[in-house]
Order: structure tokens, then C-alpha cells, then sequence
């Protein structure tokens, strides 16, 4: 059995859902689909930066494009999961099934033009998301183990920080 299927989402459209449950910390499922890349001199204002809304970042110049259900993994200012390695989806909490997964889109983007206006309805709503060098300390450190390296790296170089300890 699938752990994840897309489905509506309250959130946005349609959105990836668990089909059963995760206890916290464990793996959810593995992102699937291709490997693209785009030059970087193309992403160097806000309307570049949004050229592909469903793909995941997993290093600086490179991202995957999902395959579905993946395609429909939905932001949240308070995910469910987070991603460990490239392409590892981890519940950031326990999950059951029937809930729906979501990951902070700020931790798989580096470039600083891009942006949107977020209604993920959470309490913790950020109103508009950014980039991962714009994503707050607090959030950082709650998400850490579950942020691609190459993410985390570029945060604490730009945020000159050399531990969160």
C-alpha cells in the first residue's frame, strides 16, 4: 500500500495526503521524478524565480520535478513533514492517516527572488514566503534535521552562524 495519495485539499487545490499512519521523525516516502536544472542567469527576477511552482529544490541549481502524486505536496507555516537527504519526506510530528502532507516551500529555495503569498491557515502563517536565508531562526531550528544539507549550509553562512546548538 502507498503511504501518500493526492486528493482536495483545503489548503490549496489538491494536496498529498497520508494513507496511513507515521510516527514522528520516521519516513513518510521518497519524492519520485525527474532531475532539472535551469540556468541560473534565468532566475534572476521575481517573475523567473516562479517559473516552476511544483518543483522541489534539493541543491542550488537543481530540483526534481514531481511526478504525482507528489506534484500536489502543499506549503504549510506549520509542515508536517520536512525533507531529510534529497528527496526523504520525514513527519515532523505523528501523522495519521488522512492527514495531509505539507512541507515549509522556504526550505527547498535559495533564490532570493522568489516568493508567494501564502493561505496555508495555519496560526503560524507567514503571510508571504521566501527564500530559506528569509525563514525565521525559530522555524530553522525546529526543522533542522529535516532541511536538504545544502539548504542548511547556505542558511548558516548567510545568517553567519556557525551552530544552532
Amino acid at each position: 500500500m502507498n503511504s501518500v495519495v493526492a486528493k482536495k485539499s483545503q489548503i490549496h487545490g489538491m494536496g498529498l495526503f497520508m494513507q496511513r499512519n507515521v510516527l514522528k521523525g520516521k519516513l513518510v516516502a521518497r519524492i519520485k521524478g525527474s532531475i532539472s536544472t535551469v540556468d541560473k542567469r534565468m532566475l534572476s527576477t521575481k517573475e523567473e524565480a516562479q517559473m516552476h511552482p511544483d518543483w522541489v529544490g534539493i541543491s542550488m541549481r537543481y530540483w526534481i520535478d514531481p511526478l504525482i502524486p507528489f506534484k500536489y505536496i502543499n506549503h504549510s507555516c506549520d509542515p508536517s513533514c520536512g525533507i531529510r537527504g534529497r528527496v526523504e519526506l520525514h513527519a515532523l510530528r505523528n501523522l495519521e492517516a488522512g492527514d495531509e502532507v505539507t512541507i515549509d516551500y522556504s526550505t527547498v529555495e535559495v533564490n532570493p527572488h522568489w516568493q508567494m503569498k501564502c493561505d496555508c491557515g495555519s496560526k503560524k502563517c507567514r503571510n508571504v514566503i521566501k527564500s530559506i536565508e528569509f525563514l525565521p531562526i525559530a522555524s530553522f531550528k525546529r526543522y533542522y534535521p529535516f532541511i536538504p544539507t545544502v539548504f542548511k549550509k547556505f542558511y548558516l553562512r548567510t545568517k553567519n552562524i556557525s551552530d544552532i546548538g
